[in-house]
């Protein structure tokens, strides 16, 4: 029997993406080191993450919608979705 990786247990049952993204994942999606999604986040260059006691989390949606707003600053762009990011 494989393995499950991490990744596949948070997918959801119809085998789409998870709907909340690890720094590994959203450094995979934008093609950047963890470092530099890290750094980015602190800088104030990427959305704010949701914040599950030690975990950092993005939602998928809000950065497939920031992505298509251009990537702006996070003073620029505010996510339109149901929930504002930070703490859970």
């Amino acid at each position: 029997m494989d393995a499950i990786t991490e990744t596949e247990r948070q997918r959801q049952p119809d085998g789409q993406s998870p709907l909340m993204m690890t720094v590994q994942e959203l450094a995979r999606e934008l093609q950047l080191s963890v470092k530099t999604v890290r750094r980015h986040e602190k800088e104030g260059k990427i959305p704010e993450p949701a914040r599950l006691g030690q975990q950092i989390r993005w939602p998928r949606q809000m950065i497939l919608d920031w992505i298509a707003a251009d990537c702006p600053s996070r003073d620029e762009w505010k996510w339109k979705g149901r929930r504002p990011p930070g703490k859970l």
